[in-house]
């Protein structure tokens, strides 16, 4: 059994006031600002387009 089973099966075991506490710790521990993988794409996408200076600087955009 994986680990990831293991945490599934003893989860489901727990009542659900211990869930929701378990749930809070989760999101305490686990950084919410990681890139999803259409993040990284379009990462990539930027670099690219800068590396063949296809972008604009800042100063030039007008932001009003």
């Amino acid at each position: 059994m994986s680990i990831t089973q293991q945490i599934t099966f003893m989860i489901e075991r727990l009542s659900l006031d211990d869930q929701r506490l378990l749930l809070d710790l989760a999101k305490r521990l686990i950084s919410d600002d990681v890139a999803t993988p259409d993040d990284l794409e379009a990462i990539a996408a930027g670099r690219e387009e800068y590396r063949q200076g296809k972008t604009e600087p800042l100063a030039s955009v007008n932001l009003d």
